[in-house]
């Protein structure tokens, strides 16, 4: 009996040690969200991943869209995480970018390499730099357009179904390095379009000073989503991201989500102070 108890204990007391050892979540923010006193909604799971870090993720519900043709939103966490919009270790996920791939060295020229956090690195199948796909097959194929400081200006990556997925084709969604004489470092995800024109557009906020950039809102059909920041944190530090200098300034909020222009459903973010790093840290999720 005294055994089966001791094993039950460390089941329990094992997933809280491994939190409160890898990510810097604190006991009190713990035992509130496993109440559910702010977060009202199950708690994620912790998973273990190959790389040992420990991940979890919150999907963020959104109204549906013509042909299913709508972003994927949800909030991930990576013990091995940045310093990012949600804190330390949080980030948002399911709007794509493509950057310069550091795996080979950045130099801002037309020699660089290139990858997508969609599919991973992408390689010149062309031989002269007008096509590209993923090195793990994934029936996308990735084509550059323009010139715009030692690389291209835009790309437009067609899947197997011929929905075009376009990075870079608006100003706010061309970020460029600082200090680079205006070549880009990243081209974020702006329009999804399928063959019947269904699908949606985003908007960003770029920061010119800092490097940074930052989601501003997604639309499609009658529906909206709208992402708020504050600039009030103490945790800015400088960093280096595909080459480039970034510094993030803005905090992510609130996510808002629209139908017809009325306010549908929304999520507040809350945060605290890591006690030993001084880092923000997402301590609960209010739905």
């Amino acid at each position: 009996m005294k055994e089966k108890f001791r094993k039950v204990t460390v089941l329990i007391f094992l997933p809280l040690l491994l939190l409160i050892t890898f990510s810097g979540f604190s006991i009190k923010s713990f035992f509130l969200n496993l109440t559910g006193t702010l977060v009202p909604q199950e708690l994620p799971q912790l998973v273990a991943s190959p790389t040992g870090n420990l991940t979890s993720d919150i999907n963020i519900i959104i109204p549906p869209g013509t042909k299913g043709i709508i972003p994927s939103l949800s909030l991930i966490y990576s013990s091995g995480g940045r310093n990012g919009i949600l804190g330390m270790g949080w980030s948002l996920s399911g709007i794509y970018s493509i950057s310069r791939d550091s795996s080979f060295g950045i130099n801002f020229d037309s020699n660089d390499k290139y990858v997508s956090d969609q599919v991973g690195p992408l390689l010149d199948v062309s031989g002269n730099k007008t096509k590209y796909q993923s090195r793990k097959e994934s029936f996308i194929k990735f084509v550059p357009s323009g010139v715009c400081g030692g690389g291209p200006c835009s790309w437009a990556a067609t899947d197997r179904d011929g929905t075009i997925y376009s990075y870079g084709k608006t100003n706010d969604s061309r970020i460029e390095a600082l200090g680079k004489n205006g070549a880009v470092r990243t081209w974020a995800l702006n329009q999804v379009r399928d063959v019947f024109g269904n699908g949606y557009d985003i908007s960003y906020i770029e920061d010119s000073i800092s490097g940074e950039f930052y989601t501003n809102e997604i639309i499609y059909q009658n529906r909206s989503i709208k992402f708020e920041y504050t600039d009030n944190r103490t945790d800015t530090s400088p960093s280096y991201i595909f080459g480039s200098f970034v510094k993030t300034t803005k905090r992510l909020e609130e996510i808002e989500i629209y139908t017809d222009g009325n306010l549908l459903r929304n999520y507040e973010l809350e945060y605290s102070s890591s006690p030993t790093t001084g880092r923000q840290i997402l301590s609960s999720l209010k739905r």
